[in-house]
């Protein structure tokens, strides 16, 4: 279970690094399509990554419309960042700003 757990972590991350955003960084949390993880970007180039009830932190840097995800052991996953509310992963997995 663990290991499955594991793996999904890692195509949310490699999806997260897809996206990208200002230079300023990016904050806020983003909910996957079916509402089963979430990306909260803190300050410090923190994101908690969130899937099911576990919950990882890791950093992540912001190049252009890139975000990298990076997890502890340097796999690094690349998202797109539409530059308002959508991030865009490998294999189509979208995020959306969490609205208050």
């Amino acid at each position: 279970m663990r290991v499955a757990i594991k793996k999904i972590i890692n195509v949310m991350v490699v999806a997260v690094l897809l996206a990208a955003c200002s230079s300023g960084g990016i904050r806020g949390t983003f909910v996957d399509e079916s509402g089963n993880s979430n990306l909260t970007f803190k300050s410090g180039n923190t994101v908690v990554v969130t899937v099911a009830d576990v919950t990882i932190e890791m950093k992540y840097s912001v190049h252009d419309k890139k975000v990298s995800i990076i997890e502890q052991n340097g796999i690094v996953t690349e998202l797109e960042f539409d530059g308002t509310d959508t991030l865009t992963g490998a294999m189509g997995i979208k995020y959306t700003r969490k609205k208050k």
